[in-house]
């Protein structure tokens, strides 16, 4: 899985800047507007089920979250190869949690709830 193991020059330098530039809102606006009517909209027509859109959104934030540990702060199990594979695994079930379409087709969390 790439998000876990990819060195990606142009990744970094565009997380670098969206963290410079989040503090300005008119800047954050452009950024979110791009996310939005970029990835997240086509990742949300891929998507089965309903509720897409919001799926969408958190599966984006949850790939965010996992480039700023890794590629920014530098966490160190996120960086530590042999770390890495027996993470890829967990990354996965928590990605495919979000993408998959409920059992029911209700738009619910799963039957046993959230996690507290």
């Amino acid at each position: 899985m790439t998000l876990l193991t990819a060195q990606d020059q142009h990744t970094y330098d565009g997380l670098l800047l969206a963290l410079r530039s989040a503090a300005n809102p008119r800047a954050a606006a452009v950024m979110r507007d791009s996310i939005e009517s970029n990835y997240q909209a086509r990742l949300a027509a891929a998507l089965p089920g309903t509720d897409t859109t919001g799926r969408s959104a958190l599966l984006v934030a949850i790939c965010a979250g996992v480039l700023l540990n890794r590629m920014l702060l530098g966490h160190t199990a996120l960086n530590s190869a042999e770390e890495t594979e027996r993470l890829i695994p967990y990354l996965h079930k928590a990605l495919d949690a979000v993408a998959m379409a409920p059992q029911d087709g209700t738009d619910a969390a799963p039957a046993d709830g959230p996690v507290q």
